[in-house]
């Protein structure tokens, strides 16, 4: 006779996670969706940023698919950002430290157009969650995203 239960045995056995903690993985795994689907078709972008706007429409296309050392990038300078350091982000770029993970004007371009969409994408949700994530949440946030990024990434090749 088999036992019914068996297959309910890790939900059974799980144990209770923090209200947010999981709503930290929730939203890393929407910002890894993200980092997956980008670039994003034309029609798939609600333009916000007038500026943004100018320098973007019609070379969304021309835009890299991103790879493990573009999310390390982006991942530092959005963690700089969600902590004000804007003379660290501005150092990264002026001593041309991004070159590595991006290295010809688009990939720059790519970097520029995630961080923004990034940063702005948590505080949204930090928004949406009243104030139940703080700054340091939305870097750890971040982070699981990164390493989730890189896991799949390993996990395809």
């Amino acid at each position: 006779m088999a036992l019914w239960w068996k297959r309910y045995e890790p939900i059974l056995e799980a144990r209770p996670r923090a209200g947010e903690d999981v709503v930290k993985d929730l939203i890393a795994q929407e910002v890894v969706e993200l980092y997956e689907r980008f670039p994003p078709a034309e029609h798939e972008v609600l333009w916000e940023d007038p500026a943004l706007e100018r320098r973007f429409r019609g070379r969304l296309a021309e835009l890299p698919h991103l790879d493990t050392a573009m999310i390390e990038a982006l991942s530092r300078i959005v963690a700089w950002d969600l902590d004000h350091e804007a003379e660290a982000i501005d150092h990264y770029f002026r001593n041309e430290r991004h070159r590595d993970a991006a290295p010809t004007p688009a990939h720059v371009d790519a970097l520029h157009l995630l961080w923004r969409t990034v940063v702005e994408l948590l505080y949204a949700r930090k928004e949406e969650c009243r104030d139940l994530l703080k700054r340091g949440d939305l870097v750890d946030i971040v982070e699981r995203a990164r390493l989730r990024f890189a896991a799949r990434r390993l996990a395809v090749s």
